[in-house]
């Protein structure tokens, strides 16, 4: 059985203020490329542009979420595994 992770999940559209973000526990992702590595993320930044996605307001000009997601690209965290060809990063940076 595949390890758990919790996320923030956005799986309907909204306004931010109806909190249509749940934490939710997921399937922890597994490495699938020898060339990955996997962060366990320690703090999640949100951009004006996640707010837009979450809010539904790029649906209208072609560019819908694929729901549910977990948003975010603004991450700190630590590296917890690497891929057998990854050389440039170690487990703990």
């Amino acid at each position: 059985m595949p390890e758990k992770m919790r996320a923030m999940v956005l799986s309907k559209l909204g306004p931010v203020e109806s909190n249509p973000l749940k934490l939710t526990e997921i399937d922890r992702h597994e490495i699938a490329n020898p060339k990955e590595v996997l962060v366990k993320i320690e703090a999640c930044g949100v951009c004006h542009s996640q707010l837009h996605s979450i809010e539904g307001d790029w649906k209208d000009i072609g560019i819908p979420p694929t729901l549910p997601t977990v948003p975010g690209h603004e991450v700190v965290g630590k590296i917890v595994e690497i891929g057998s060809n990854v050389t440039k990063f170690k487990v703990g940076e």
